[in-house]
């Protein structure tokens, strides 16, 4: 159902759980997606970035107004679908139009479908667990998104199998750490949001930042102590070992 339609449109919130599951949901569909229909014909690793950005705006844009996990859902299986079509025309006629005109083209096409006043009524509603629930999934665009650009200088070197697995497998293993910061007893969630912000920051390989965040998953670091310690010397020449090393100087008395 469109969201023009006003039985989309519900009163309950959602779980972050739940919520955490349709949106993951999103993003393998269009990683699939890519792969088994578009990537033979459209070869770039920015494609899988903006699609990325892309579910992210569409799926929580349409949670926030509707509150509906299956019409954000569909939603974004039509952005996919939109997306996917665009991208396929404009390079297939040689157009001069590139992903960021996709992007537009899909939002135009979904999200501009609320109404106005049920955007009006979305502002006018307590959304406290919007706000709680935006940073986790926020976390896991950003880890989605390093490890994708990550893979861009090595994208020709490699087979279209062996570039699925390996993005399937990161975002397993971002899922996992994901759902165990919205775990209760995790007491240092923001603290943890902060320092895998970090790890991504430092732009290492992302499977040493990946088993650098699950290792310290439940422990709150001293993020000003960490990167006291890393800074120093050549931190460009800096491995996984010597900053899980570094680390040993920077977790919190907390």
């Amino acid at each position: 159902m469109e969201l023009y339609h006003s039985k989309v449109y519900l009163d309950e919130t959602p779980s972050l759980y739940e919520s955490l599951q349709a949106f993951c949901f999103c993003m393998y569909t269009f990683l699939d997606q890519y792969f088994y229909e578009l990537k033979e014909r459209i070869d770039s690793p920015y494609i899988i970035q903006y699609g990325i950005m892309l579910i992210h705006e569409v799926f929580l844009t349409s949670l926030y107004h509707t509150r509906n996990l299956e019409t954000s859902k569909n939603t974004v299986k039509q952005a996919i679908q939109y997306y996917t079509e665009y991208l396929s025309q404009i390079y297939s006629q040689y157009l001069k139009l590139n992903p960021t005109d996709a992007y537009r083209f899909v939002l135009k096409k979904t999200l501009q479908l609320i109404p106005l006043h049920r955007r009006q009524n979305s502002l006018e509603k307590s959304n406290v667990w919007f706000s709680v629930m935006l940073p986790y999934f926020d976390l896991w665009t950003t880890w989605a998104t390093f490890s994708i650009s990550h893979y861009q200088t090595i994208w020709l070197n490699h087979s279209s199998n062996y570039l699925h697995e390996k993005y399937r497998s990161h975002f397993n293993r971002i899922t996992d750490i994901v759902q165990q910061l919205i775990n209760h007893n995790n007491k240092h969630v923001y603290n943890q949001i902060e320092w895998h912000q970090t790890i991504i920051s430092l732009n290492l390989n992302p499977d040493s930042s990946l088993n650098l965040a699950n290792k310290y998953i439940n422990t709150c670091i001293n993020i000003p102590k960490f990167r006291e310690h890393w800074f120093k010397g050549d931190f460009s020449i800096k491995d996984y070992s010597q900053m899980d090393k570094e680390l040993q100087y920077s977790l919190s008395d907390d």
